[in-house]
């Protein structure tokens, strides 16, 4: 949602892309997961660098590519799942879009890679690297 959803629901029936193009009101979380497994791929371009999105984790979570800015820390966190276009070109992304559409083999690739990017993520690895480095901190304290 947002001041630009008319517009864009108005263009992409113009160009008769309706039936290829859904566009999701804000959902409770509970309704997310078939809202990612419906999608293709998970578009969310930026305007800014922003850090990071949990929505970036949650679409790699159910397998779906990234579509995101360059330089940003969504971009960062698709990694090798996902594709990036110029921050604030529409045309980039156009064309990135229009590349995963007619490069299935492409969309299929970044499918099977998101798992093992989401894997990174996983709190469990995360808290063992912390564990290891207090260890290692209290050890030199200690000395």
């Amino acid at each position: 949602d947002g001041p630009q959803r008319e517009y864009l629901q108005s263009l992409t029936q113009k160009l008769n892309l309706d039936e290829a193009i859904k566009f999701i009101p804000w959902s409770e979380e509970a309704s997310l997961a078939s809202a990612y497994a419906d999608c293709d791929a998970f578009v969310h371009p930026c305007r800014f660098p922003e850090p990071l999105g949990r929505t970036i984790i949650e679409a790699l979570f159910f397998g779906r590519p990234i579509v995101t800015s360059k330089n940003s820390g969504s971009a960062w966190a698709a990694g090798d799942a996902g594709v990036t276009a110029d921050m604030g070109s529409a045309k980039d992304l156009e064309m990135i879009l229009t590349r995963l559409y007619d490069e299935p083999y492409r969309l299929k690739h970044l499918n099977q890679t998101a798992p093992s990017r989401v894997a990174f993520f996983d709190v469990n690895r995360w808290t063992d690297i912390l564990e290891k480095d207090l260890q290692r901190v209290l050890a030199a304290q200690s000395k």
